[in-house]
């Protein structure tokens, strides 16, 4: 890969890759073409430092410095009846993994663990096609008793649902589902037979469609070309999920892929980096903040580009006038970071509580809890000083 150093060649002009993209993404907010994503994971290694760099820029202006730490358990291990071919938890193959139930308080505990770690999310995940009876009864079981004991949202990965198994989810409070595309629609039939890349398509729109958040992505280095790795991100950029985790494959013995060798690292800092630079999609939200005759306008901190429309400013000034109204005390909580905290507590009367954790330990990343709970505890002291 190194010949290729992401050139355009005309009888005019040479024009690079790199450049392209960032004109295109990082100034105009454009997304790359597939066609450009292909290009981009043909540069040489000779690129790849510039190529990173540019991944870093799109990342904070899209998206920011944030991390958020979430927990992950398997309330049933092993025994999937799919044949997924990288993974050790098919029933189909020779991997050691057999099947496992964890009960209601084992998962109590692994969240109660998971939230001591300060992580905001707390996902429970199950091997299996889809849920059954059984599973969704243990969900809504294991989902009340965590809520009842425990404050951190709940996220599910149970395969393929069904309309009425996504809206009981949202009955039940979980707050996002895990579903990866896992590949390309064309390089798919390589890795499953036992069902189809439209299935899992079609459980992500429903998901979407409820107002779960929804957390989809895929696995690289199976033996896919680069044009379907680019097939991959290019699927995902029209299906804009909140979340996009990017994994590689670790041969796990007994599995169809056990022998395939890992992912070379350069390659994998490119399908890394083009996970930035291809998508532009930004899921954060606008701040609203009331003016001097006490309607609400968007802060002029907010983060550009900001959408939101007159049903939802309608509903947020109603809440925020018979809050005040009724001499209630207002919570705050997204997108409320150093940068807004303090013009926000002194423009928003009645606050009493925020909830900024991923702010919060996204800079403790950075600074350490004890810098980091100081800046803020300063945040506030001065808006109200």
């Amino acid at each position: 890969m190194g010949e290729n150093r992401g050139m355009t060649t005309t009888a005019e002009t040479t024009t690079d890759i790199l450049d392209v993209a960032r004109a295109q993404v990082l100034e105009r907010g454009e997304a790359l073409t597939q066609a450009q994503i292909v290009e981009v994971l043909r540069t040489g290694d000779d690129r790849l430092a510039d190529l990173l760099a540019l991944a870093h820029e799109v990342r904070m202006k899209y998206q920011g410095p944030s991390v958020e730490v979430e927990g992950i358990v398997s309330l049933k291990t092993g025994g999937c009846p799919e044949d997924c071919h990288f993974c050790s938890q098919s029933g189909q193959f020779t991997s050691p993994v057999r099947s496992v139930w964890l009960n209601i308080p084992e998962l109590v505990r692994a969240a109660k663990q998971t939230a001591a770690t300060g992580a905001s999310e707390f996902c429970i995940v199950a091997a299996v096609r889809g849920p059954d009876d059984k599973l969704m009864e243990q969900m809504r079981e294991g989902v009340a008793a965590i809520r009842a004991a425990v404050d951190i949202n709940v996220a599910a990965s149970l395969g393929m649902l069904s309309q009425s198994q996504v809206d009981d989810l949202v009955a039940m409070g979980v707050h996002r589902y895990n579903h990866n595309l896992e590949a390309g629609q064309s390089f798919f039939p390589n890795v499953v037979t036992t069902h189809s890349w439209e299935e899992r398509w079609e459980t992500c729109e429903m998901v979407k469609a409820s107002g779960m958040e929804l957390c989809c992505g895929g696995l690289v280095g199976m033996g896919e070309t680069i044009e379907q790795r680019a097939e991959l991100a290019a699927d995902l950029g029209r299906l804009e999920p909140h979340e996009v985790p990017l994994n590689f494959l670790n041969p796990r013995p007994g599995t169809p892929f056990g022998d395939l060798e890992p992912m070379e690292t350069n390659d994998a800092l490119r399908t890394i980096a083009i996970r930035h630079v291809a998508e532009t999609f930004d899921a954060r939200a606008a701040v609203l903040l009331p003016d001097a005759a006490g309607a609400l306008q968007p802060s002029a901190g907010s983060l550009d580009p900001v959408e939101y429309d007159a049903a939802d400013s309608s509903v947020a000034q109603w809440s925020y006038d018979h809050a005040q109204a009724a001499g209630l005390g207002v919570n705050a909580g997204h997108d409320l970071n150093c940068d807004n905290l303090t013009v926000f507590l002194k423009q928003v009367p009645g606050i009493q509580e925020v909830s900024i954790g991923h702010a919060l330990i996204g800079d403790a990343l950075e600074l350490g809890y004890d810098a980091t709970v100081k800046r803020y505890l300063r945040c506030i002291h001065e808006a109200w000083a």
